[in-house]
């Protein structure tokens, strides 16, 4: 997967979609929200806040998935 346009900024995080690798066209349609290192707090806290809130139907589906690229 590469990333794509953005589609939304905030104050701790940008929204970008997510490209399918070429040869799987099917990949479901998703979006990755990213941040600076020094606002991964602010991330971590939200990912917190939405584990708590459980379903909500603006949120489709989460991962949980955290990474650190530098």
């Amino acid at each position: 997967m590469a990333r794509g346009d953005t589609i939304g900024r905030g104050s701790f995080g940008t929204v970008n979609l997510v490209l399918p690798r070429k040869g799987f066209p099917n990949s479901p349609s998703m979006a990755v929200k990213s941040c600076e290192t020094i606002r991964s707090v602010s991330l971590k806290n939200e990912k917190e806040v939405l584990d708590k809130l459980g379903f909500c139907q603006q949120i489709i589906r989460k991962s949980d998935t955290i990474s650190l690229q530098i």
